[in-house]
């Protein structure tokens, strides 16, 4: 295709050494894969609705921040399938667990049980690790952000889960940015982003990883530009997707 999407762009940072094929066709790709690249395994993004394609093991991570989608399938929520597929999942991970209360939490869980009761149930954290420099240089620690002022930047599906972590971070946010998920950066977009930075009294812009693979055309400023990495962590849960996993691999490869 003529442009990397920003999830795979990331993807390939994270992961240099891993083989990445792109192809709606979810079967064809997977083809591809084994036919051509001699893959052993075969790990889709976005992939519980292609049923087309037989699967040893399915794992659906629901965002304890929006965990339903406003319990309606698009276009009047964010369900791509009703709850109740849930019951097709072999493990279900909630994600960003520790962002909500107590009381939510356990609510959001034992959902999940109901519609999942044979699966594996997990909890996770979207652990923070440091601040990377749009384009390159070397990484910051997290505890720059302690007591500064940002101005935050995104383009994702949930971009108050983005800001709360800066501010639990010890950042001061000057201002927010909030754009469509996906969003395509071009040099006035960047650069107008920049300025409104500096009216705000930032002193530095602060983007996601997805967004910041795209910003490739920023045009010079003496705005900082920082990505923000993150990683997973679990809290709960995290032997029995392990085991999911090596269950399902030790087929292909006869070890475990």
């Amino acid at each position: 295709a003529d442009e990397t999407p920003d999830e795979l762009a990331a993807l390939a940072e994270n992961l240099p050494d891993l083989l990445f094929v792109r192809d709606p066709d979810r079967v064809r790709g997977a083809l591809t894969a084994i036919e051509t690249h001699l893959a052993d395994a075969l790990v889709l993004d976005d992939g519980f609705q292609h049923v087309r394609l037989a699967r040893d093991v399915d794992l659906v991570t629901v965002d304890a921040t929006s965990p339903f989608g406003g319990n309606h399938c698009l276009p009047g929520g964010a369900l791509r399938e009703p709850v109740r597929a849930l019951r097709r999942a072999h493990g279900v991970i909630l994600t960003r667990s520790d962002q909500v209360d107590e009381a939510v939490r356990a609510e959001t869980l034992l959902r999940i049980r109901r519609a999942a009761p044979r699966a594996a149930v997990a909890t996770t954290t979207h652990a923070p690790a440091d601040l990377r420099p749009v384009g390159g240089g070397v990484a910051r620690s997290l505890s720059w952000l302690d007591g500064r002022k940002v101005y935050a930047v995104s383009g994702i599906g949930n971009p108050g889960a983005f800001e709360e972590t800066l501010r639990s971070l010890g950042a001061e946010l000057a201002g927010t940015a909030r754009h469509a998920d996906h969003q395509r950066y071009d040099r006035s977009l960047l650069g107008d982003i920049s300025s409104r930075a500096e009216a705000a009294g930032a002193e530095a812009v602060v983007t996601t990883q997805k967004d910041a693979v795209k910003w490739v055309d920023r045009p010079e400023s003496s705005m900082p530009a920082l990505a923000l990495h993150v990683g997973i962590g679990f809290t709960s849960g995290e032997a029995e997707i392990r085991s999911l996993l090596r269950d399902a691999l030790r087929p292909a490869s006869g070890t475990s």
